[in-house]
């Protein structure tokens, strides 16, 4: 029997006074393991904004409706004036016109932002008691963590069979359906930003056991070289990805050589007309950066898509954002390692050759006891060599790298170009990512090819 796709869920909700909250909403259904759509998610392809928000809504399972007291952008009429309803107000009418299930959330006691026309308030008002005389249900929230509760607290839309392409942003069903795992891991817990998920804890959540046999050799650590790069899978942007190890159900798992690069995300944008501009003074083999969490999951989704449909990957085979144990696997640590592991594989650096992208002499605020390594900010991908027997580059330094705990929030792994404590290029540390903080220059990813052992080669 196939499984049952993961539910979507538009997220509505286009005022000023929504900015911060639509970003909460959309952490919260990931952690919920649902996909979230949204306004601010996907740019338009063709024609008009209000055509692609409707597909977009049809084509989701539910709607989150964020209301409040500002009318919010509406679509620019002919006469230059403002439209009768906003968008937020037509997302809304396209749910109730798709007989989509809807949960309407009033934003009550928030800051109000600037003054209204008198003529949008009048609509917001009309609008609210509108939504006031149905028998939908209601509810409230004063701020995030209220709405995070809330939609927490929603029990799963029913999901239906879809067709295999329902729209190029996001790609074949079977794509969505594998997204599954990684938006699982995703989710966001409960600890603070200054807090660190336990490595005992990310040992038993991990989907890579630390006995699960690797592609060749004792342990995941003993592939040479020479073998891993005779058995790397190109993809049709030209990334490469190395074999890394077994799951424990048996799934071959390989991983980029290399940080996904500005190149490879300028395809992705390119063909889903989704807003990209590269990080400043990056070319396109430099690791893209400054990328929002769940737009490194429909860049993954949409990898999928792309390779099966040109024959580059089994069927079956997916995409997906690393584990932390599959990164510390790379980096040839074990899951319950802790102390100190340098890239450098020394208590000192060398004082004259540079083993990663770190904040050192090339910097009059780096540190000293690191060499020049002849890059201020980024790299181009692959500068270094691989410190590890696994043939993966800059798994240390030039951007941090997000990685997945099951049931936890994400964190980012290996340090970037702007670090210069010691602390931070110790590869058994991490921090927990923020998914407004991290969207950074000093934030990227790298991609997992997962193949099942039904399809692998």
């Amino acid at each position: 029997m196939s499984k049952v796709p993961p539910p979507r869920i538009f997220i509505s909700g286009n005022s000023e006074e929504f900015s911060h909250f639509r970003q909460v909403a959309t952490e919260a259904v990931l952690r919920k393991g649902w996909i979230p759509v949204a306004q601010d998610h996907f740019a338009t392809q063709h024609g008009s904004l209000p055509d692609l928000l409707k597909k977009l809504v049809v084509s989701c399972d539910a709607v989150i409706c964020m209301v409040g007291k500002r009318f919010g952008n509406a679509p620019r009429q002919a006469n230059g004036s403002g439209g009768s309803r906003s968008y937020t107000q037509m997302e809304y009418d396209f749910a109730r016109e798709a007989r989509k299930p809807v949960y309407l959330f009033f934003g009550k006691d928030l800051p109000e932002g600037g003054a209204q026309s008198d003529e949008h308030v009048a609509l917001q008002n009309a609008f609210m008691e509108e939504i006031r005389a149905t028998n939908d249900i209601r509810d409230f929230f004063r701020n995030e963590d209220e709405l995070r509760l809330r939609i927490l607290a929603i029990e799963a839309p029913q999901t239906k069979k879809r067709p295999s392409l329902l729209w190029p942003v996001l790609g074949l069903v079977a794509a969505l359906m594998l997204l599954f795992a990684v938006i699982g891991s995703s989710g966001e817990n409960n600890t603070s930003d200054a807090e660190k998920p336990t490595h005992a804890a990310a040992e038993k959540s991990e989907d890579i056991s630390a006995t699960a046999l690797p592609v060749e050799g004792d342990d995941p650590g003993a592939v040479p070289v020479e073998a891993a790069a005779s058995k790397a899978i190109s993809t049709s942007l030209g990334m490469q990805f190395l074999p890394l190890g077994v799951s424990a159900a048996g799934d071959q798992i390989y991983l980029s050589r290399w940080e996904t690069r500005v190149a490879d995300w300028q395809a992705f944008a390119d063909e889903t007309a989704i807003p990209f501009e590269a990080p400043s003074g990056a070319t396109k083999l430099h690791p893209v950066s400054k990328v929002a969490l769940s737009k490194m999951v429909a860049f993954c989704d949409w990898m999928t898509a792309k390779e099966a449909a040109a024959g580059t990957i089994p069927a079956g085979a997916k995409f997906r954002l690393p584990t932390l144990n599959e990164w510390r696997m790379a980096a040839g640590i074990s899951p319950d390692q802790v102390g100190v592991v340098y890239p450098w594989g020394a208590a000192e650096p060398s004082s004259e050759r540079p083993t990663a992208n770190f904040c050192g002499r090339e910097s009059a605020l780096g540190n000293s006891r690191l060499p020049d390594d002849g890059f201020t900010k980024t790299s181009p991908s692959g500068s270094f060599p691989a410190f590890s027997s696994g043939g993966f580059q800059d798994l240390a330094g030039n951007v941090g790298e997000v990685c997945t705990i099951k049931d936890a929030r994400p964190v980012i792994c290996g340090g970037d170009w702007q670090d210069m404590d010691f602390e931070r290029m110790n590869l058994t540390s991490y921090l927990p990512y923020d998914p407004v903080d991290d969207v950074s220059e000093r934030v990227g990813f790298r991609c997992v090819l997962e193949i099942p052992a039904a399809s692998a080669r």
